[in-house]
């Protein structure tokens, strides 16, 4: 329905910006859910939040969520074109979306 579809996006959007915050629990959840929406969300939706999706590159508990960040980055790289993607990836990180695309 549309209020489902509507509220799903709200979500969305929501624990996306968790991805933002410095607490380690915190950002680790919202990692957590992201993989869930790489995983579950269709191919458009994840298309419109994937700069949202990538900001987790730009949180300083990366080094200890590497595991976790390369499945959504594999699955990521599953779903949507590789332009666009390399389009969105930050530019320090980009030699694991070429290992990943291999």
């Amino acid at each position: 329905t549309a209020l489902a579809k509507e509220l799903q996006d709200r979500l969305i959007q929501v624990v996306l910006l968790l991805l933002e915050d410095n607490d380690a629990q915190v950002w680790r959840a919202a990692l957590k859910f992201s993989k869930v929406i790489a995983y579950v969300a269709p191919k458009e939706q994840l298309a419109a939040v994937l700069p949202q999706i990538l900001r987790l590159f730009q949180n300083r508990h990366l080094a200890s969520a590497k595991i976790l960040v390369r499945a959504i980055i594999e699955r990521l790289v599953k779903v949507l074109p590789p332009e666009q993607l390399a389009e969105s990836f930050p530019k320090d990180h980009l030699p694991l979306l070429n290992y990943v695309q291999k």
